[in-house]
């Protein structure tokens, strides 16, 4: 029995009247290959907070959204 869990950026949502970010992260967990659960986490940013546990790709993409509010 195989368990593992893999961890994605599925969905970002943007408010442009705020600039307020929304970013989901979707945790799915495995048992030898078959998906037996999946786990939701949100996580919402403002325009100037820190950006630094996202990966580099998605800030500069934030970053980018903000500056041309």
């Amino acid at each position: 029995m195989a368990l593992t869990k893999t961890s994605t950026l599925d969905k970002i949502e943007i408010d442009m009247t705020s600039g307020a970010v929304s970013i989901r992260e979707n945790n799915t967990f495995l048992e030898n290959g078959e998906v037996i659960a999946n786990k939701y986490h949100r996580t919402s940013y403002m325009p100037g907070d820190d950006l630094t546990p996202l990966p580099n790709k998605v800030a500069r993409w934030i970053n980018h959204i903000w500056a041309n509010l």
